[in-house]
């Protein structure tokens, strides 16, 4: 009777352990798709930002808007890409589109500068 017990106990252990690890993968599942629709976001926030601040002076609150975006997000090829058209606006003779334009392009350079520091050689942050 004892070992009767003993596998009803053991075969408990194991559904419980079956039905955790279920939990745990339907965690990681939900966990991945949230991270992939807020890498989606993103993207698509970059590249709105990218047209925003290509698009020209016309419509001065959309550049502002596209160059806060591109300030606010690490993304070294939208960065690349608007860069020229961010030295432009540094000296546009509207002030407050070059005094955004400054703004960003001093929070790309520090973004720049933050990145090799972490990739200095004996920094903390190598690879």
């Amino acid at each position: 009777m004892s070992s009767e017990v003993t596998s009803y106990i053991v075969a408990a252990a194991v559904i419980v352990l079956g039905v955790t690890c279920g939990i745990a993968g339907v965690r990681a599942i939900v966990s991945v798709a949230a991270i992939a629709k807020n890498l989606e976001w993103v993207e698509t926030t970059l590249e709105e930002a990218a047209r925003q601040v290509l698009s020209g002076e016309e419509d001065e609150d959309a550049v502002i808007a596209g160059l806060q975006k591109i300030a606010q997000f690490n993304a070294p090829e939208v960065r690349a890409r608007v860069f020229p058209r961010i030295e432009e606006l540094r000296k546009s003779s509207n002030a407050n589109l070059a005094r955004q334009a400054r703004w960003t392009h001093e929070a790309i350079v520090r973004q720049v500068i933050l990145r090799k520091d972490r990739r200095a050689p004996g920094s903390s942050f190598s690879r």
